[in-house]
């Protein structure tokens, strides 16, 4: 699968910047939100070939968007694959 568009949400505006950049040079497209509720908002009319997602953001966070994203199955075309990390716990999920 080539990567053309992607979906950055992170509440961090220099790490949106910092993740779109790197897509750029990898010519990929890449909309950047600061919330999951911009995200969900976004999915609901769009659907990019890739999501990043931060896990720890203000009012929902990554999991719980994702968890909704995952229990949506019109919000996505593709399988839905993650890993996230803190500095306790790594965890890994997958929908197909």
């Amino acid at each position: 699968m080539t990567i053309k568009n992607a979906l950055i949400v992170d509440d961090s505006k220099s790490a949106r910047i910092m993740l779109q950049r790197l897509l750029a040079k990898m010519n990929v497209v890449a909309l950047a939100v600061e919330s999951a509720e911009e995200a969900l908002s976004y999915l609901e009319k769009q659907h990019p070939d890739v999501i990043f997602m931060d896990h720890m953001m203000p009012g929902m966070d990554g999991l719980e968007a994702t968890q909704t994203i995952k229990n949506n199955p019109s919000s996505i075309t593709w399988g839905l694959r993650g890993v996230t990390q803190t500095g306790k716990s790594t965890s890994c999920y997958g929908r197909n």
